[in-house]
């Protein structure tokens, strides 16, 4: 199988953790000084979720959409994925954000205490990026996802699936925030949502394996990684005869003494977790099952 890139740097839910962001772009040697993108042959694929909680998913975003438009130049591409903090956001959900956060919205152009809001609005500088990105993507040979596959998707295609969320996006939103519908079950719901989908995550499913298989055979990939399941001893889950990685390690906790900050790498066809400590960066390498093809 041709490979897309020579190296995958992957990042579960930042949570508005722009530091930790910073560090990725600076050890993984993303970016230059000035944060211009200089990686080549190289993706990075952040699994959404980048919202909420945190200090500052502002800056983060702006750092996004400059390095998606610099790194084609370099033979690169940076990969942003919709994830559940986007969508309740878009929807108008806002429970989640902090007020720093918020705080880092304002600007000279938008300095009113709406500016989160109305980043995220119809039509706002954020939401008009966001509205754009896939839920999910296949860089061979993994399937990157926010969230868990539902079963029901087993024999989708990548395509049909971002079709189909693209689609209930733009009908259900401004319906939504009218307060004229629901909330949509296909966007929201567990079993029928990859942007909130956690149930293989939290408990083995004993027929997800044959799930993940057959999707990930029709879609020509071995393995899928997602975020969404924060996994509290900062170590990757790996399930389902290591077709499902998850690399949420909980980023939001680790100031209260849970998780870890860690990102995927994908280099020299061997797969590993990097570990960012007080002491430096520690990568231990993980088996999968990549040589194994359908």
């Amino acid at each position: 199988m041709a490979r897309a890139f020579k190296r995958i740097i992957a990042v579960g839910d930042l949570h508005a953790d722009v530091d930790f962001y910073r560090d990725i772009l600076r050890a993984c040697e993303l970016t230059d000084s000035n944060g211009r993108f200089t990686a080549t042959d190289t993706a990075f694929v952040v699994l959404g979720n980048v919202c909420d909680r945190g200090p500052d998913s502002a800056s983060i975003y702006r750092s996004l959409i400059q390095l998606q438009a610099q790194a084609p130049k370099r033979g690169s591409r940076v990969y942003a994925l919709l994830g559940k903090h986007e969508l309740m956001n878009l929807f108008g959900i806002h429970r989640d954000s902090s007020a720093s956060e918020r705080a880092f919205y304002q600007d000279d152009a938008a300095a009113e205490a709406t500016a989160f809001e109305t980043a995220f609005a119809p039509g706002g500088w954020l939401s008009r990026w966001l509205v754009t990105l896939p839920a999910v993507v296949r860089i061979d040979p993994f399937i990157f996802a926010p969230a868990d596959l539902p079963p029901v998707f087993r024999d989708l295609q990548v395509a049909d699936i971002n079709r189909a969320v693209k689609q209930e996006l733009d009908q259900y939103t401004p319906s939504f925030r009218r307060g004229d519908a629901d909330l949509p079950l296909s966007l929201f719901s567990p079993e029928t949502s990859i942007l909130c989908s956690d149930a293989a995550g939290q408990h083995t499913q004993p027929d997800y394996t044959t799930v993940l298989h057959t999707f990930l055979h029709n879609n020509r990939a071995r393995v899928y990684v997602c975020g969404h399941t924060p996994q509290t001893s900062g170590v990757f889950l790996k399930r389902y005869e290591g077709r499902y990685l998850c690399i949420d390690t909980a980023v939001s906790f680790v100031s209260q003494g849970f998780g870890a900050r860690a990102v995927f790498e994908w280099v020299n066809d061997e797969a590993r977790e990097l570990l960012f400590t007080t002491t430096g960066l520690r990568r231990r390498k993980l088996s999968l099952p990549l040589s194994k093809s359908y």
